[in-house]
């Protein structure tokens, strides 16, 4: 909790978000723990960089996918994840063209 509230979240609500989810997805156990470089597991800024929605889309269903080692179904799964059942995100990563190389 200490790392959690000295931390200055400049993404807001959505950072802090992201990083618990993370955390979440990566835990072993019923506890979770941030890493000593837990800043790291934030986004990057792209305020600068100007992509398409469907280039975002893309780059954040491979991040999550990454995330969780490819899984797509089940519980700890892209698809729950992402709050969508496993066939919509099987038929967006076909539209988008992700594959599994």
């Amino acid at each position: 909790m200490k790392k959690l509230n000295s931390h200055s979240w400049p993404g807001n609500v959505r950072e802090l978000e992201h990083c618990v989810e993370q955390a979440l997805i990566l835990s072993d156990s019923t506890e979770i723990s941030f890493p000593e470089s837990f800043e790291n597991m934030s986004a990057p800024s792209e305020e600068n960089e100007v992509m398409t929605l469907q280039d975002m889309e893309r780059h954040y269903v491979e991040k999550i996918l990454g995330m969780t080692h490819w899984k797509v179904a089940g519980r700890g799964g892209a698809a729950s994840v992402l709050g969508m059942k496993p066939t919509t995100l099987f038929s967006r990563m076909k539209k988008l063209g992700i594959r599994r190389l």
